[in-house]
């Protein structure tokens, strides 16, 4: 009956050891990462609903490559930037201004400050433009007015399309610095300034002659006046003589009568 008893009693076995991993630092780092991306992202949105901005990194590039990307900042849709030299760990930031510190005169649609933080070697910068008509309009710039400057220097600027209410324009740029959508200005008619040019005037054979009797006239008057006074007394003495010869003569005429 003991002996029953005994097999009948049930001692336990130990349970094997289990070795449990405590995710909890894991997860802990995972959140913090999750939320300074989830900071960044809200700043960086935030940042660019405020000033208006893009911002365009080049990790590696080789030169002659060209690389498109969108911009969507003061009426710059996209552009495609033309490399001349290998380029690293590059960026390109597009940051739009306040119109009112633009010195181009006239309207003024927008102004972009395009920049990079280490110089960037390209050739040229495609830029298209994407305007809705009536916030052109709004800014009383016509349609065929539009032109990009880049540093006060206007660019050509071709309206290539328009799509509902929507236009666009295309122009080449080879700088960053200051990118200005404002309205077209004339080009200043270029006046020539005559300058009067003392001409010699030339005279014809009759008057050359001419003026050449008239000036050995008087070189010749110059050079020998008459005296007036020597003339007057060879007539007077011409006049006595003549007078002299006549008495004489009738002197003789007498005689001759008297002894004929």
């Amino acid at each position: 009956m003991r002996l029953k008893k005994r097999l009948d009693h049930k001692v336990p076995f130990p349970e094997p050891l289990r070795h449990g991993v405590d995710y909890k630092p894991v997860l802990a780092i995972l959140g913090i990462l999750f939320l300074v991306s989830f900071i960044g992202m809200l700043n960086h949105l935030e940042e660019e609903a405020l000033t208006g901005g893009a911002v365009q990194t080049i990790g590696f590039m080789k030169a002659g490559k060209e690389l498109a990307f969108e911009v969507k900042t003061g009426g710059i849709q996209s552009a495609t930037i033309h490399l001349t030299e290998d380029t690293k760990n590059a960026k390109i930031t597009f940051e739009e201004q306040d119109p009112v510190v633009s010195t181009i005169g006239g309207q003024i649609y927008s102004v972009v400050m395009v920049s990079s933080e280490k110089p960037i070697a390209f050739s040229t910068l495609d830029v298209t433009l994407k305007i809705k008509e009536e916030d052109l309009l709004q800014k009383g710039l016509a349609v065929r007015d539009v032109q990009l400057y880049v540093n006060q220097k206007p660019l050509s600027t071709s309206l290539t399309d328009t799509v509902d209410g929507y236009l666009f324009y295309s122009a080449v740029a080879t700088s960053f610095g200051e990118y200005v959508v404002g309205e077209k200005q004339a080009v200043p008619t270029l006046q020539k300034e005559e300058t009067l040019v003392a001409e010699p005037t030339v005279s014809s054979p009759v008057e050359a002659s001419d003026e050449a009797v008239r000036d050995n006239i008087v070189s010749d008057g110059e050079e020998s006046s008459p005296d007036y006074t020597n003339i007057a007394g060879q007539a007077i003495q011409q006049e006595q003589d003549a007078e002299s010869e006549s008495f004489f003569s009738r002197i003789g005429m007498f005689f001759k009568n008297l002894f004929s």
